[in-house]
């Protein structure tokens, strides 16, 4: 009985091992592929602290696509930033970016408007 238990024991582990092994690479793949996806041309581009996981991202591309005529949210994980690309004639303010920000968890800080049009006149 207490070799059986023993084997059982050693069996649950090693399956508990390979299972947490195997999971790392899939995460890691997933942060790598946030990476990769990149605006060739963003609008506007924040840094926002406290990005660490690809759950992380997708929370804040669901808040930043919420925000009326974002066309586009890519999280760049490694670097702690986000581009947007947006409808052609919408306007944005950096409040509106730093609030949407704020309601997925985490802090907009430099925030710029390559494409100046897009800024709103009321943004500071």
């Amino acid at each position: 009985m207490t070799r059986l238990l023993k084997s059982f024991s050693l069996v649950t582990s090693a399956l508990l091992l390979v299972s947490v092994l195997a999971a790392r690479p899939d995460s890691c793949r997933a942060q790598k592929k946030a990476d990769q996806t990149r605006i060739k041309e963003p609008d506007v581009v924040a840094t926002v602290n406290g990005l660490s996981c690809p759950f992380c991202a997708y929370g804040l591309e669901k808040k930043l696509k919420d925000l009326d005529g974002v066309k586009n949210v890519a999280v760049l994980l490694k670097k702690g930033k986000v581009q947007l690309k947006v409808a052609e004639g919408t306007q944005l303010s950096k409040k509106q970016i730093q609030k949407a920000t704020k309601n997925a968890g985490f802090t907009a800080k430099k925030i710029k408007f390559p494409n100046k049009s897009v800024r709103a006149p009321s943004s500071g």
